[in-house]
């Protein structure tokens, strides 16, 4: 059986060490002020331990060179950070953000995303989610069973992270102070979008009519007594699913998501936070038509902004190759054909950064970014409530 075979991604094993900003870079692609600290945690649990990466603004007194290496196993990951910082408390508490990744993906897979955040005053978390690493998908540790486990549990995934950052930033915690956690953003990647939709609100449809000429989805139905008892329900429910929702979630940011059509419009129709989708219009791992279009049709919400990157492809919205991945071959999976891509990283991140601010953090200046008048580049499709 095929299991949403389209959205696998191949994990970025060294991303190039080279961190020059770009002189045509939007404003808020401009890395931020605060320095970079990240540090690894597990939520300990004897049936699904979660590991994840954490980013946050940190004191640097020394004016240490932010030079860092992420490491999972075979996985090594340069990157623009201080392991193990001190947090810089005076200037907090900071807004968070969860990262979800792709089917095939890894915590550190969007680390141009996840340090350039913290850098703008936020903290993010992002788990790896068991069953569906690059580790179980492309090594084969993983399985069918463990994927579609992943339809069920991943939304639940987030929220353990959620709880967890209030335990980190609790009275002795070890970021005490440091986590804003009334103030909450879910971001996800391909099957990460997924993971931010139904956490965020939407619910899945597994109708026969809604079924009707989606092999995907009929596909998936087919295992529909599986999700649902992972869930814990007593049975397949008909129709709309009852929501995995958290409501400490205040906003949505989909870096091509996949599943539009596991919710359909009347599942998506149930997300009201404010939500910022940015695609690709050559996506060839989702469909745009069948996803992120839908996904910003139908959703209830009165704040949605669609972004389309003009010819852009799946792993725009990973980091960039380094020379050891295109010798092994992987270049396609870390690279676009059309774009360069760390131009589309600055125009994630602009837009990203902005929105946030805007959400999370009542900025005026960066919701006037946002608007349409304010957004004129060369290969971006946008589309604003606002």
């Amino acid at each position: 059986m095929k299991v949403w075979a389209s959205i696998v991604i191949v994990f970025i094993s060294i991303p190039l060490a080279a961190f020059a900003q770009r002189p045509d870079a939007p404003p808020y692609a401009i890395r931020g002020l605060f320095p970079v600290g990240a540090r690894d945690f597990t939520i300990e649990d004897d049936i699904r331990p979660l590991k994840l990466t954490v980013w946050y603004p940190a004191l640097n007194p020394d004016e240490q060179a932010e030079a860092i290496i992420y490491v999972e196993r075979l996985a090594r990951v340069e990157g623009r950070a201080l392991q193990d910082a001190l947090p810089d408390v005076d200037n907090g508490p900071y807004p968070l953000v969860i990262f979800s990744h792709g089917l095939g993906g890894l915590r550190f897979q969007s680390i141009f995303f996840t340090e350039h955040l913290a850098s703008h005053g936020f903290v993010v978390i992002a788990p790896d989610h068991p069953g569906s690493t690059v580790f179980d998908v492309m090594l084969g540790e993983g399985s069918e069973e463990t994927i579609i486990e992943n339809f069920a549990v991943r939304p639940y995934d987030i929220s353990r992270a959620i709880d967890f950052a209030g335990t980190l930033s609790s009275p002795g915690g070890v970021l005490e102070g440091v986590i804003e956690t009334d103030k909450i953003a879910v971001s996800g990647h391909s099957f990460g979008g997924y993971t931010a939709l139904s956490v965020g609100g939407a619910r899945l449809n597994t109708s026969e009519t809604v079924c009707e000429g989606n092999l995907e989805l009929c596909q998936l139905m087919e295992r529909a007594e599986d999700i649902a008892s992972a869930r814990g329900l007593e049975r397949v429910p008909e129709g709309l699913w009852p929501p995995t929702t958290d409501s400490r979630v205040d906003a949505l940011v989909l870096l091509a998501p996949a599943g539009g059509h596991l919710f359909q419009e009347a599942g998506l129709a149930e997300v009201t936070l404010p939500t910022l989708i940015i695609v690709g219009s050559l996506d060839s791992a989702t469909v745009p038509e069948e996803d992120a279009y839908p996904m910003y049709e139908y959703i209830g919400s009165t704040d949605k902004t669609l972004i389309t990157l003009e010819y852009a492809d799946h792993y725009i919205f990973v980091d960039e190759c380094s020379e050891l991945e295109i010798s092994f071959g992987l270049f396609d999976s870390c690279s676009d054909d059309v774009w360069d891509m760390t131009r589309a990283h600055d125009l994630t991140n602009h837009f990203t950064t902005a929105f946030l601010l805007s959400v999370l953090k009542e900025d005026q200046e960066a919701a006037r970014n946002l608007l349409p008048g304010a957004v004129d580049f060369r290969g971006v499709i946008y589309a604003t409530t606002r």
